[in-house]
């Protein structure tokens, strides 16, 4: 799972660096406490965003629902993608391969307030709804993803 302050450096330039700062503290704050909520693991922080990673797919799209809600009532302006899949730890914690990166770009490709996730999330998950199929621009791999809104 990856989550991306949306219009992050546009943030700065309107509000100042230290209005960013509490607004970056607050997202770490959430998706912190929800990780641990929902049984998963905070890989990293990318900035203006963060990597989570989930045993099983059903924590991690309730984790990134409540995520979604926690962040809208800030309001931080937030986006989150998903996959789901078998990927690399690498020797300093840090988790690779063609699962996370679509997952991160996913994330960059979603709209504020989204929920974006593949049919394996969906299929893993076996969510019955409320999700819908949606199209994403920006997501090239090889294999065909098929692409979902979860709501948040």
């Amino acid at each position: 799972m990856f989550s991306d302050v949306v219009d992050s450096t546009s943030y700065a330039e309107a509000n100042g660096d230290f209005s960013l700062v509490r607004l970056l503290d607050e997202h770490d704050r959430i998706i912190r406490r929800v990780a641990v909520e929902a049984g998963g693991q905070f890989v990293k922080g990318t900035g203006d965003g963060a990597m989570l990673a989930f045993v099983d797919p059903c924590d991690a799209v309730e984790a990134a629902v409540a995520v979604q809600r926690e962040s809208l009532a800030v309001p931080i302006p937030l986006r989150v993608g998903l996959d789901h899949g078998p990927v690399i730890e690498s020797r300093d914690g840090d988790y690779r391969g063609l699962v996370a990166n679509i997952a991160a770009r996913l994330s960059s490709v979603a709209g504020v307030g989204q929920v974006v996730a593949t049919d394996r999330v969906i299929r893993a998950a076996r969510l019955s709804g409320p999700t819908r199929p949606c199209a994403v621009r920006g997501v090239r791999v090889r294999q065909r993803v098929r692409v979902y809104t979860v709501a948040a």
